[in-house]
């Protein structure tokens, strides 16, 4: 596919897969959903650059890569960490920025989360895979050849706009709005009961919801693993149910983790809480060194609370795209 709008990988990160909002309809044959680990940050970076909430990203675990841009492009990051350009340059998170052609960004990590999105206005030039350009491990078609991106990627990506016009003689230019937002760190991650909470006994209940427990730092897309109290109660022997992200599984030596992006379609754990939806963007980006408590809310609660956010993300992108369209037509 010849194209010469393109990021090449100067230096890998350490974890940085193309996402979108996941491969749903497929689980019955083995294949997981995937998708942004933050949707809430990845949507708002497709939003800044007027891109559909559909549109894949760039998802980056902290530390970062190094990036080229073989051409001008307008991008938005979002999430954590901070991101410099050439000559050291700061690059603002959460607004429009015109990067011109040669800019190199690095990602760096803070103490405020753990993952960075990227978003390109047009996206990456690419092909879906079972209607998503996900990264699904191992699946060559999916994602970017079905691997994080390695040392020397050359990753195509489209445009419709010319941003070299606005950025004369400078490396970036950021655009005069932005929209921020923040990881709220005191409240509890919510969670509703699921099917096996009964195993656990009186005390392990307790502990579930007045103990604190954080992220362990071998925790990935698939799983985030909790350190913190051991859990007891009766153990059975459980055939292989369907799981989903945001299942809080009961392992057999008392400990806990829940199943994130990458979780694999079915588990032989006991399932005792769910995370609901509105949460898991927020834990997704939840620092390792701060604690970690839980709450119960009722089914309605967490419908609310959903519903809530889809309001706020439609606001949104009608506020973000109506901006930016003004902008590039000249009504600053």
């Amino acid at each position: 596919m010849a194209n010469n709008m393109s990021i090449q990988v100067i230096k890998k990160g350490s974890w940085d897969t193309i996402q979108d909002n996941g491969r749903r309809g497929w689980q019955h044959l083995g294949i997981p959903v995937g998708g942004s680990m933050d949707t809430i940050a990845a949507q708002m970076a497709n939003f800044l650059v007027g891109n559909s909430h559909r549109e894949a990203v760039l998802e980056m675990f902290l530390p970062g890569p190094t990036l080229r841009f073989s051409a001008p492009a307008l991008i938005a990051i979002t999430g954590a960490g901070r991101v410099t350009a050439s000559e050291d340059i700061a690059v603002d998170y959460n607004r429009p920025v015109f990067v011109a052609e040669g800019t190199t960004l690095s990602w760096q990590p803070t103490a405020t989360g753990r993952i960075a999105y990227l978003a390109i206005q047009g996206g990456w030039q690419l092909e879906p895979w079972l209607g998503s350009y996900g990264t699904c491990l191992g699946v060559a078609a999916s994602g970017w050849q079905g691997r994080p991106l390695q040392k020397g990627d050359v990753i195509p990506f489209r445009s419709s706009i010319a941003p070299a016009e606005r950025l004369q003689e400078t490396t970036i230019r950021s655009l005069p709005w932005k929209h921020t937002l923040s990881i709220d760190k005191s409240s509890p991650i919510r969670l509703l009961p699921d099917a096996h909470l009964s195993l656990l006994d009186d005390h392990s209940k307790g502990q579930l919801i007045s103990s604190s427990f954080s992220i362990h730092a071998n925790s990935n897309r698939m799983s985030y693993k909790l350190v913190g109290s051991q859990l007891s109660g009766q153990r059975r022997e459980m055939i292989s149910s369907a799981v989903m992200r945001g299942s809080l599984q009961w392992l057999p030596d008392g400990g806990l983790h829940i199943f994130m992006a990458d979780h694999p379609t079915t588990g032989g754990y006991p399932r005792i809480a769910q995370v609901i939806a509105a949460d898991l963007g927020r834990l997704a980006q939840w620092p390792l060194n701060e604690p970690v408590h839980f709450e119960w809310v009722t089914r309605e609660q967490a419908e609310e609370l959903l519903l809530e956010q889809h309001a706020y993300l439609s606001t949104l992108k009608n506020t973000l795209h109506l901006r930016l369209a003004s902008y590039l037509t000249g009504s600053k």
